[in-house]
């Protein structure tokens, strides 16, 4: 089975020299593997065009192996895996996988450039979990390894709840859970505002506090935290699930773009790079922030007489002959 971890860093290259260090394979996407300082260059030459060099500078995805399955794979094998993943999490970013082998369990380092380098935009890894964990058992699946199954969900019921059931009375609560299992089982749904919209529509008001969540039967007093329902209610696992809906949905609808070849694709990136910097650089310089001052404004000459009839001031005239007008000028004075 197959585990991921996230964490962001302030210092990219603090960063990838830990992950570095360790590794017994590296392989890169969309950057440079074979040297760490041209990695750290390339990295921090993105982050500048784009103004962003303070703050997180760079996200870690730790991907790990269990000991078990770690026996059965070769440092190549996974470091392979590291790279699919990079790819489905991290399109438009460059990405540093680096594959340690020093423990029972092999594992990755992902180092994730936080902007990309096609629109600037930087990687926020807040509520990204679920997706990546569900590109990540993507990933296992399709290399025919064991994906954790999430827990068992279970409904919670009180002993008047039990005794109701047991009689056939209808409980509040069970109305509850009813339209909260209709919602969920309708594929559609991929959102959490979706879910609250239409449990309003059917009667129930959802209201957020904090990491709990309350129900409310509208038109009555009734209301019950997702946690008194069971954990199949609890805000965290019904948003987990429509995270992974969401992702499921978006990659049915991403157009197949043509493949390249890791050198071809280096090479139309860096040519990409050098356009752009061109073209900031150019922006700069037209906005003043080169040392221009982009406020002067420059206005039209209007000329009192014919501009043919103005004698032009010729500066380049010797000194000695200026002198010597003046000395005439004197005399013709005394």
């Amino acid at each position: 089975m197959s585990t991921v971890k996230i964490a962001r860093s302030n210092s990219a290259s603090r960063s990838l020299a830990y992950a570095e260090k360790r590794a017994t394979e590296r392989s890169a996407y969309n950057c440079d593997s074979e040297n760490i300082k041209d990695t750290q260059a390339e990295m921090q030459n993105v982050r500048e065009i784009f103004d962003k060099t303070d703050k997180t500078q760079a996200h870690t995805v730790i991907q790990t192996f269990s000991p078990e399955e770690s026996r059965h794979l070769t440092p190549q094998q996974v470091n392979q895996m590291g790279y699919e993943l990079a790819e489905k999490i991290a399109p438009g970013h460059q990405v540093a996988i680096y594959t340690h082998t020093d423990k029972a369990h092999l594992h990755n380092h992902l180092v994730i450039n936080a902007v990309n380098f096609e629109n600037g935009k930087k990687y926020h890894h807040n509520n990204d979990f679920a997706r990546i964990k569900a590109c990540n058992d993507e990933i296992a699946k399709n290399h025919n390894l064991e994906i954790i199954k999430p827990k068992k969900q279970f409904e919670k019921r009180t002993s008047a709840e039990i005794q109701m059931q047991k009689r056939n009375i209808p409980s509040w609560k069970d109305e509850i859970r009813k339209q909260v299992d209709k919602v969920m089982q309708n594929r559609s749904v991929s959102s959490y505002n979706q879910f609250k919209e239409l449990l309003k529509e059917n009667g129930i008001n959802v209201k957020d506090r904090g990491k709990n969540v309350t129900y409310e039967l509208l038109d009555t007093n009734y209301r019950v935290r997702g946690s008194k329902l069971g954990s199949s209610y609890e805000r965290n696992t019904i948003k987990s699930a429509l995270d992974s809906r969401q992702v499921s949905q978006s990659k049915a609808t991403v157009k197949k773009l043509p493949q390249l070849s890791n050198r071809n694709r280096l090479a139309t990136r860096q040519d990409e790079l050098r356009k752009k910097t061109i073209k900031n650089l150019h922006d700069k310089k037209l906005n003043g922030k080169l040392g221009l001052d982009s406020s002067i404004k420059f206005n039209k000459f209007k000329s009192p007489m014919p501009i043919q009839n103005i004698t032009p001031i010729n500066f380049t005239i010797p000194v000695k002959i200026i002198t010597n007008i003046i000395e005439k000028t004197i005399k013709l004075n005394l």
